[in-house]
């Protein structure tokens, strides 16, 4: 077979007008003017960030505008082992914090349950409940390296559990509510949260989905859990008869606060 026939054609390139549009042609600026370089495409570029590691990786950190402290050159060490190599082994960052630096003229999240319920938080209203959030973890006595879980369908309220655990440098993993009771606790077991966020069912095609049972047994199956926050989708009429339980809505308005603290972590920390 000849050589030509095994090439397959190019389905697609991107017009001059698009590359010039993106971030990695800006990017490709960006280290031209930094380092006094003349390099044309993304195939020059590739190139010097494979000869030039530590320098890439902290013009990665500047372009972008990370939030936290790059720390002391080398910034990549050592460059050649993977897995082992450790990037920004000196600095500090949380992804919390910059996550939170969005442009804050436009909403945060959209969120819809199929066609039942929409709502939209803005950027100020995510800030101020990762705030409080947060707050109510730091009182939990929730600290680096504790485990934060949610049970949850994707909710804006999953989105800000996360981030206000991150704040404080906690694990977070979560589970959807379509999950089994065994299923949740293979997951969860291992990790031994300390806090649970949960809901109490989901819309599936239209109908309502109660979970409030299996919320109960996974509860009881999680010796570790401390606290569980319940943030209502369909509103059931359901009483917890476990002082464990709380509702999103009493954190909000008990744990209120825009004051966070952000504690910086080694980039390899587990998030």
């Amino acid at each position: 077979m000849e050589k030509e026939a095994l090439l397959n054609p190019v389905l697609w390139s991107p017009s001059e007008e698009r590359i010039k549009s993106s971030q990695m042609y800006n990017f490709m600026l960006y280290i031209n003017e930094k380092y006094n370089l003349k390099l044309g495409n993304f195939s020059e570029l590739h190139n010097w960030s494979v000869e030039n590691k530590s320098n890439f990786w902290s013009s990665v950190w500047d372009f972008f505008q990370v939030k936290g402290s790059k720390g002391m050159k080398p910034y990549i060490e050592p460059e050649n082992k993977m897995p082992g190599s450790k990037f920004f082994p000196t600095g500090s960052v949380n992804y919390a914090e910059n996550m939170l630096l969005g442009d804050t003229t436009g909403p945060a999240i959209i969120f819809k349950s199929e066609d039942k319920i929409r709502k939209e938080v803005s950027w100020d209203e995510l800030k101020a409940q990762v705030s409080t959030l947060a707050n109510f973890l730091k009182k939990q006595g929730v600290v680096k390296g504790d485990r934060i879980a949610a049970y949850m369908p994707n909710m804006p309220e999953t989105v800000i559990i996360m981030l206000a655990a991150s704040s404080l440098g906690a694990v977070f993993s979560s589970a959807s509510p379509v999950f089994g009771v065994d299923g949740v606790l293979d997951r969860f077991g291992q990790i031994e949260p300390k806090v649970l966020l949960t809901t109490d069912g989901y819309w599936y095609n239209g109908k309502e989905v109660n979970i409030v049972k299996k919320v109960s047994e996974i509860v009881k199956a999680l010796p570790s859990l401390e606290r569980v926050i319940i943030s209502p989708l369909l509103n059931l009429d359901t009483q917890y008869n476990d002082n464990k339980f709380i509702q999103f809505s009493d954190v909000k308005q008990k744990f209120f606060t825009q004051e966070i603290n952000f504690e910086p972590l080694n980039l390899d920390d587990p998030l």
